[in-house]
């Protein structure tokens, strides 16, 4: 299509001047140029009602019409105990230190915290699908009030640091889970779990549609995987089905490199390994 683009004008420059030019060595010039009129014309048409439609698939995220709200749901962590700066433990808490002097942050009792690979993929999902989709993008914590969410929601790390990723994966048959603690994940179709270690990470990547909701899981063991998982999602999108799927994924931690592993595929109802 980006060749079309950049040649279609002078491709069909050159072929209306040769048909001009041989129309005027014929007794039937007019016809030949009508036809090169008609030609450069019809060609036209399909140039651009191609274009439109290699346009609509190349920007329909999944499905998702322009202007749709999207959720992105990032892990958050609030503060379960009181600041109190008599405490011992108080040494070890947030604060920022500049010329010898800090500066405790309190607010954490009020608002949550994340980790910087949440925030990182929240604002490169958000430039993926401003660009794409809709700039109606709302990001919000975990343990948010999450009722009433609209469009597709988008889901950063595994059920032990995002709640909603764990309720979604429990969507699944109980002979079809997918189960992580902080070191492994287990999934129905391997008897021993997948282990996170000083080198390795496992994740998932999920297109999950339950009921009238719409649900990517990007999950690693730990926040690598997630991250990983999440730019695979960003970059390859466009070659991912467009039905539910679940696909499983070696991460090198040290360079983000990502290998799949298993991919399991929803057709017809069953979950199928692909």
């Amino acid at each position: 299509m980006k060749f079309i683009k950049k040649f279609y004008g002078p491709i069909t420059s050159v072929f209306g001047i040769i048909l001009s030019i041989l129309s005027g060595f014929s007794h039937k010039g007019w016809s030949l140029l009508v036809f090169s009129l008609v030609t450069t014309i019809a060609f036209s048409i399909i140039f651009f009602l191609a274009d439109r439609i290699f346009s609509l698939k190349k920007y329909t995220f999944f499905g998702c019409k322009n202007g749709t709200k999207m959720t992105l749901i990032i892990p958050s962590y609030w503060n379960r105990v009181d600041y109190n700066p008599q405490r011992e433990e108080s040494k070890h808490r947030y604060y920022k230190e500049n010329n010898g002097k800090k500066t405790w942050l309190i607010g954490a009792t009020t608002y949550p915290l994340t980790s910087t690979g949440g925030a990182s993929l929240a604002c490169k999902f958000s430039a993926l699908i401003s660009c794409k989709v809709t700039n109606n993008i709302e990001i919000k914590g975990d343990e948010e009030d999450l009722r009433n969410l609209e469009g597709a929601i988008f889901c950063i790390g595994s059920p032990t640091s995002n709640i909603l990723s764990g309720k979604v994966l429990n969507t699944l048959p109980q002979n079809r889970a997918i189960n992580f603690t902080t070191t492994t994940m287990k999934c129905w179709l391997r008897d021993e779990p997948y282990v996170a270690d000083t080198q390795f990470d496992y994740a998932i990547l999920a297109r999950i549609r339950y009921q009238s909701d719409l649900y990517f899981i990007c999950a690693g063991i730990d926040e690598e995987g997630s991250v990983a998982v999440g730019q695979r999602l960003i970059s390859k999108w466009r070659s991912m089905p467009s039905y539910n799927f679940i696909i499983i994924y070696r991460v090198e931690k040290n360079t983000y490199k990502i290998e799949e592993c298993t991919k399991i595929l929803q057709k017809n109802e069953e979950w199928v390994n692909y």
